[in-house]
């Protein structure tokens, strides 16, 4: 049976390191005994065993996987020629969800839902900690943006008076979009397959009212990754912003006399003298 100590390998069998080792004394014995178990049962176990992967999932991956086939589907549509309706209207509608590009106004970029699978795969890995962290700071990972939340939490209450979680699930909301995401594919697709059935070359003779489903869900369907996505990033970049200022501005707490006498009388700014003044 695999054990922690185990795991260590120390070598026993060594005389030299035999040497080192000595017994506890009854006083670290009875500290070590009052300390609070650092892990339950599984929890020992896993370590043992060195089993401690997979422990998350990605709760939307599948689904990420499922709206891209959908986007392509349409983007191939006609082997990939444009879509030509009854009606010059109808036309445009066709070509604005084949291409599957969305005017972001405030930035003049065409994204494409396929393009922003890849973006909300990258963020949902990040959120779900399926992946490690690494060296982006700006996009929110799980392992950061989960303690900016609790403190946030504790912040916000005493601040605000907020009394529910959504400094904590701010930065989280990506991974709530299954639901929402799975019913955008399952009005799609009947859709897709009305499109299909209604082409001759690439002549469609899709009525004005299903082109309209069809482009609006397509629509939708990339609004809310997108919506969800710069949403949580926001969110985070925020979070890490107001953590900055907290620790900016309680950095005096608990000062001492000497720190104290230092700020009153020699570094401490107009402004801060007359912050920490009007606490005395």
């Amino acid at each position: 049976m695999s054990s922690i100590y185990g795991r260590l390998g120390f070598d026993a069998g060594n005389p030299i390191a035999a040497q080192a080792v000595r017994p506890m004394d009854d006083g670290v014995l009875k500290q070590m005994k009052m300390m609070p178990p650092f892990l339950n049962a599984w929890q020992t176990k896993d370590v043992a065993e060195a089993n401690t992967g997979g422990y998350f999932q990605n709760p939307v991956a599948n689904t990420i996987i499922n709206v891209n086939i959908t986007a392509n589907t349409m983007m191939k549509m006609a082997n990939g020629n444009p879509l030509v309706g009854t009606t010059s209207t109808i036309t445009k509608l066709l070509a604005n969800t084949k291409n599957n590009a969305i005017l972001i106004s405030y930035s003049n970029t065409e994204i494409g839902i396929s393009s922003e699978c890849n973006n909300f795969t990258y963020i949902t890995n990040r959120l779900s900690n399926v992946v490690g962290m690494d060296s982006d700071m700006t996009t929110p990972h799980y392992q950061i943006a989960i303690g900016y939340g609790k403190m946030m939490a504790y912040i916000t209450y005493q601040s605000d008076g907020i009394q529910n979680n959504s400094p904590m699930m701010g930065s989280f909301t990506s991974l709530y979009t299954g639901n929402t995401l799975n019913a955008l594919i399952a009005n799609i697709t009947p859709l897709l397959t009305i499109l299909t059935n209604s082409l001759s070359g690439n002549n469609s003779s899709i009525s004005l009212s299903d082109a309209q489903k069809l482009d609006n869900n397509m629509y939708q369907m990339y609004t809310t990754m997108y919506r969800c996505r710069t949403s949580d990033t926001a969110f985070y970049q925020n979070s890490a912003a107001v953590f900055s200022d907290y620790n900016n501005a309680t950095q005096f707490n608990g000062a001492g006399q000497t720190e104290t006498q230092l700020i009153q009388e020699v570094i401490g700014s107009p402004k801060l003298l007359s912050r920490l003044n009007a606490n005395t």
